[in-house]
This record gives C-alpha cells, sequence and structure tokens, in this order.
C-alpha cells in the first residue's frame, strides 16, 4: 500500500487471505474504497515493496512473496490506470518484506534487505526510474526484514527502525540512509524490539511515527512513537492517576498509567520527605503502554504530601503525581 500524490490516492494491491494470494488493485480517496481493474497486473503475491516515486509521478512495486521458494524480482509500475511492467537491465535478488521508500533528497527510491528464498539481506539498492543500482555504503545495519522504513523530510534522508532477523532475532536499533552510507544513532531512548511494524513519514512534522508491530515474545503491540531526527518519544503524554489519591500508612492504592512503551518494563517509587525513595514495585505495560497496578504505601511513610514516581525502562518516560499521606 503507497500514497499515490499524482492521483491524491491510497493505492493497494495484493496480500492474502484464507484461498490465496491476491492480485487486485484498490484506490482509496478519503472517503471509499473503489476497486481498479487494469489491462495488466502482476501476480498475485504479498509482502512486497511499494513506495510512490515522485520524480517520474508512478507508485513503484517490487518483489513479494507467493509461497514456498518463489520469492520474486520484478518491478512494476503504476499510473493511475494500469500496471506496467519494468525490465531494468539490473536489479535486486528475489525478496520480500524488505524496507522501501521515496528518498526527496536524491530522487530516487531507496530499498535495504528484506528476506529471499535463501535467507536475510542486508544489501542496498537505489531506483532511478529506469534501472535498479546496488549500493555499496561503507557501514550498514546487518540482515533483517519486516523493518520499519520512511523517509525523514525533517533532516533529508531515510530513517530505519529494528526488523527481524532469521525469525529469531528482533532489533530496536535506529539507522539513517544520507544517500550514500548507512550511520547508527546513539539509542538513548526508543521503542522496544519489534518486527512487522508500521513506519511512514508525517508530513505535518516532517518525522516518522512507528505504530505497533511483533514483539519478541509473541505479542502483537499497539504502542505510538514519534521520530525527531536524533531521537524517538512515546507519542501520548505520559500520565500516572492514583484512586484514591490520599490515605493511610498500609494502605492500598490503584494506580492507572499512561503513555509508555508497550509490553514495557516501569518502576514505581514512593519518594518519602522523610524516608526518601521506597520501591513499590516493577509491573509491565500492556501493547499500548497502558497499566493499572495496586500498591501499598508503605507502612513507615510520613504524613503529608508525597509524591508517587512511575518509570519505564526504555522509553525513559517518567510520570509523577502527589500523593497525600493522612
Amino acid at each position: 500500500m503507497a500514497y499515490d500524490a499524482a492521483t491524491g490516492q491510497v493505492v493497494l494491491f495484493g496480500g492474502d487471505d484464507a484461498d490465496g494470494y491476491l492480485d487486485d488493485t484498490w484506490t482509496w480517496d478519503g472517503t471509499d474504497w473503489t476497486e481498479q481493474h487494469p489491462a495488466r497486473s502482476p501476480s498475485g503475491r504479498h509482502h512486497m515493496g511499494m513506495a510512490y516515486d515522485a520524480a517520474e509521478g508512478v507508485v513503484v512495486l517490487f518483489g513479494g512473496w507467493s509461497g514456498g521458494l518463489r520469492h520474486l524480482r520484478d518491478t512494476w509500475t503504476w499510473d493511475g490506470v494500469t500496471w506496467t511492467r519494468q525490465r531494468p537491465v539490473t536489479s535486486p535478488s528475489r525478496r520480500g518484506s524488505m524496507g522501501m521508500a521515496y528518498d526527496e533528497a536524491t530522487s530516487q527510491i531507496v530499498m535495504f534487505g528484506g528476506s529471499g528464498d535463501y535467507g536475510d539481506r542486508n544489501d542496498t539498492w537505489t531506483w532511478d526510474g529506469t534501472n535498479w543500482a546496488e549500493q555499496h555504503p561503507a557501514s550498514s545495519p546487518s540482515t533483517r526484514f519486516s523493518m520499519g522504513f520512511a523517509y525523514d523530510s525533517a533532516n533529508g534522508g531515510m530513517v530505519m527502525f529494528g526488523g527481524d532477523s532469521r525469525g529469531v532475532t528482533y532489533h530496536r536499533d535506529t539507522w539513517t540512509w544520507d544517500g550514500s552510507t548507512w550511520t547508527e544513532q546513539p539509542r538513548t531512548v526508543s521503542p522496544g524490539r519489534r518486527s512487522h511494524l508500521g513506519m511512514v513519514a508525517d508530513s505535518t512534522s516532517g518525522h516518522a511515527v512507528v505504530f505497533g508491530g511483533m514483539d519478541l515474545r509473541g505479542p502483537y503491540l499497539a504502542d505510538l512513537w514519534g521520530w525527531d531526527g536524533s531521537d524517538w518519544a512515546v507519542a501520548i503524554p505520559p500520565r500516572l492517576r492514583a484512586t484514591p489519591d490520599s490515605g493511610p500508612p498500609g494502605g492500598v492504592v490503584s494506580l492507572e498509567g499512561k503513555g509508555f512503551g508497550g509490553y514495557e518494563a516501569v518502576t514505581v517509587v514512593f519518594v518519602d520527605s522523610t524516608g526518601g525513595r521506597m520501591l513499590l514495585g516493577d509491573f509491565r505495560t500492556d501493547a499500548t503502554g497502558y497499566l493499572v497496578e495496586d500498591v501499598t504505601i508503605p507502612a513507615t511513610a510520613t504524613a503529608g504530601e508525597q509524591v508517587i514516581v512511575m518509570h519505564g525502562t526504555f522509553s525513559e518516560v517518567t510520570a509523577k503525581l502527589r500523593f497525600t499521606v493522612t
């Protein structure tokens, strides 16, 4: 699925359902879906790469998977009416689940990695409207597929996050592409390890946004993150609420926390004006970064206004509230 700026519509192609691999084309105009009936069409597949080529005014589709050892390596373009098979002189090897997006700075589509018939990839290719060219950067991310991949217009380059290697290793590293090489960004704060995530460029901010994905333990995530060009931040403002918000030492309080990472470990601490910091517990959020847990106010808590702090281990998000000990 990709946005076709030439027609002002989103284009969706293929996928799979219970009956097999699909080869239908649909467009979304902001209100409704319309099935298209082009004269020609790629074969049924899923996990292909799709991106809008602004220099040529067409949507570009590459590769994908159609079952078994049947990864594809064909290139097609959509002009708003029909699909056209391209015949480049050079082409990437067979693969699916690659990262693929348009680089506004170089007016080329950039493709990275993916999973092929005989393993995962970490090669970088560019499409100039006619031909694919393999790039040979000085540094490169490790092999992976199903990563997040988008253009960061505020910083003039591609940004890539996470992904899966061999189906057993999920990543949480962030890399940027400047048109000639890849650079790993320092991991001060970042989403948790994941693959199969949604990642798009936000035209309002110019940065990239990540939603959900699959975590290493298997459950699906539903947290939202934003990339500001140098670091990640949870897009939902953190909030901590206590019910009740006052009570005696030894009393039980229900804490509700929001705005953390999905399945993130969080530490809850009671900060007492006399006794200092006292651990109330270590917990884990749900897929959306939300949690509700009961904690016990320390028996030695000092009467008066104190503070409860909830801190995320990898998002570095901290939420505080004032609690009155009666």
